[in-house]
């Protein structure tokens, strides 16, 4: 057995071995972070403990601890009929395990889906609602009815009322000048237009926006896919934990049929493996989308310093009786925002 203390002799005494046959021209070296004299091994066990259930967030402790790449399990998939069967009931308005709210909107032509998701503790999820406003969104109507349900509050057991504190819409299709007019004035509430881009790498939450071509209006171009990754693994997560997703009875057919109606396929390009979503035209996947926009809601947070793990931890820790929640600071314009007269 060797302890940690044992680490810098293992270092210095240690020698690169070849363990496969190459070209002859081109090296390549393994080098995992319990080899790494600035992390212990004991913090690298303790970090797989915390990340072992949610397969996303495994994924990169493999990558960067371990330094292996992933596997995609060939069995991994998202069972529509295991889905429905596993709908649940919780008593209140919020589940206690929820320690903050976003939405994802996805707009139609004549409608706006819209999901209602409650967050908690290592990102375990509760879809709290699922919502289709139909209406013309060349008029004021429909967008006054959003304007109503992005203000809504959510009483929580412990923590008294939660508001929303990111939402997410979808400024692609063919009304991105109307989105754009309902969200940049409501830009510090967290409330944004997003764009979907499906390219490799691409993180989930931009560090800054893009400037629309509908005047100085911030739109934050999204990791589509990087984010569909993680909602598809927690979506086929059957253990009740970290990732895990809940489902409240009632909830419509056409809900799971959506939320199930793309699948990743991979497919090689000059031998490079590449991720691809596909969905057969005639289904629709509103409801896929919605969850996706309302992760990325989430990712706004957390990429503004949320820790949303804390915030679990210290909600868990209040007394029986509702407290007054605590507040997420809200945006803070940037120069390129202020020149752009951005603000709610």
């Amino acid at each position: 057995f060797h302890e940690e203390r044992d680490k810098p002799a293992m270092l210095k005494g240690g020698e690169w071995r070849a363990t496969s046959e190459g070209d002859g021209r081109t090296a390549g070296f393994h080098l995992p972070a319990l080899l790494s004299p600035f992390e212990t091994w004991a913090e690298i066990a303790w970090e797989h403990g915390r990340v072992h259930a949610d397969p996303s967030r495994l994924k990169s402790w493999v990558n960067t601890k371990l330094g292996e790449t992933w596997e995609e399990s060939a069995a991994q998939d998202v069972d529509i009929t295991a889905l429905t069967a596993r709908t649940e009931n919780w008593a209140g308005e919020l589940p206690a395990g929820v320690s903050a709210v976003t939405i994802g909107i996805d707009t139609q032509d004549s409608w706006l889906a819209i999901e209602i998701v409650g967050w908690g503790a290592g990102e375990e999820s509760w879809s709290l609602d699922w919502i289709r406003l139909h209406g013309d969104l060349t008029g004021p109507q429909l967008w006054s009815e959003l304007d109503a349900i992005l203000a809504r509050t959510f009483t929580h057991p412990k923590a008294g009322e939660l508001p929303v504190a990111a939402a997410c819409m979808d400024s692609g299709g063919h009304f991105t000048a109307r989105v754009l007019d309902f969200t940049t004035p409501r830009h510090s509430r967290r409330i944004y237009a997003i764009k979907g881009a499906s390219r490799a790498g691409l993180a989930a939450w931009p560090h800054r926006p893009s400037v629309s071509k509908h005047g100085k209006k911030p739109m934050y171009l999204i990791g589509v896919d990087t984010i569909k990754e993680i909602v598809f693994a927690r979506l086929a997560k059957p253990e009740v934990g970290p990732g895990f997703v809940h489902i409240p009875q009632g909830r419509e057919t056409a809900w799971f049929a959506e939320m199930t109606a793309e699948k990743p396929f991979t497919k090689y390009s000059k031998g490079r493996a590449i991720r691809e979503w596909r969905k057969k035209p005639s289904d629709r996947n509103e409801a896929f989308d919605c969850r996706v926009y309302a992760a990325a809601a989430l990712e706004s947070l957390k990429s503004s310093g949320f820790d949303l793990d804390a915030e679990a931890k210290r909600i868990a820790g209040l007394g029986s009786s509702p407290e007054p929640s605590r507040k997420i600071a809200p945006v803070v314009r940037s120069k390129f925002m202020q020149a752009g007269k951005i603000g709610p």
